[in-house]
């Protein structure tokens, strides 16, 4: 006589292994019946509706620890149980949410530096949000860094051009003394450039080339205030900057 396989049968049925009926059985969740014809695992109808309980609540994601009771608990307790796992699916939902708002926001600015890898230097007239200092190695910033990045700026000075003070944009500067820079009053004439910079050597960046740029057209440079973008591997790693210089005509 053909053996019959139950267990074939069940896992055919609700679409899971025989590892998760096996882990389900050894968690208590569900019992089989043995057949007495060859001491195989069997089926009844108290099997079946279980594992259309344990089925469902795991659609829902409902964890194996909240389940293996699920059958000793009241309405009032199931509803309960659902709430709040619905509150915990809340929380994810806004989490994910988050993520998704700030994987636009990295993806908006590694497609600036696709974009400006193509364009010209160009010069424009704007007004620039004053900048309070960041200091990275501080454990308040970092754990804000994910909600600040799109904030976050370097400050070049020209006398100095190897060295970046870290700052970000504010709107609304709680002390002007402590600024790094305060916020242009009136439009100013910038040069809009792509800044590249070593990623282990700050000092080897491209300013240079983007200063003479300003003097053939008869300005020299201001302070250069850079928007972090993205570090990304350009033969070497490279640290990207949307850059505003400014333009100040010779005298």
């Amino acid at each position: 006589m053909a053996k019959k396989n139950y267990i074939g049968k069940i896992v055919d049925l609700f679409s899971v292994s025989i590892a998760t009926l096996r882990y389900w059985g050894k968690e208590g969740l569900v019992k089989f019946d043995h057949s007495e014809e060859n001491g195989y695992r069997a089926w009844s109808m108290h099997t079946l509706r279980t594992l259309c309980d344990i089925t469902l609540y795991r659609q829902l994601s409902i964890p194996i620890q909240d389940l293996k009771h699920i059958h000793e608990l009241n309405a009032e307790e199931i509803f309960s149980l659902l709430q709040c796992h619905r509150e915990y699916i809340c929380d994810m939902i806004e989490d994910l949410q988050d993520k998704l708002k700030h994987i636009d926001i990295k993806s908006g600015q590694v497609n600036t530096v696709r974009e400006m890898l193509h364009s010209e230097p160009s010069f424009l007239s704007a007004s620039l949000p004053a900048i309070c200092p960041y200091e990275l190695l501080n454990k308040e910033n970092l754990s804000h860094l994910y909600d600040h990045e799109r904030e976050l700026v370097i400050l070049i000075q020209p006398e100095t051009p190897s060295r970046y003070d870290y700052g970000r944009f504010t709107a609304a500067p709680p002390n002007p003394g402590a600024l790094l820079r305060t916020g242009d009053d009136a439009p100013r004439l910038y040069l809009h450039v792509l800044i590249k910079s070593s990623y282990e050597d700050p000092a080897d960046n491209d300013l240079a080339v983007y200063y003479d740029y300003l003097k053939r057209n008869h300005y020299r440079p201001g302070p250069a205030i850079g928007r972090v973008l993205v570090s990304a591997c350009e033969e070497r790693l490279i640290n990207y900057y949307d850059t505003y210089i400014e333009a100040i005509p010779f005298d």
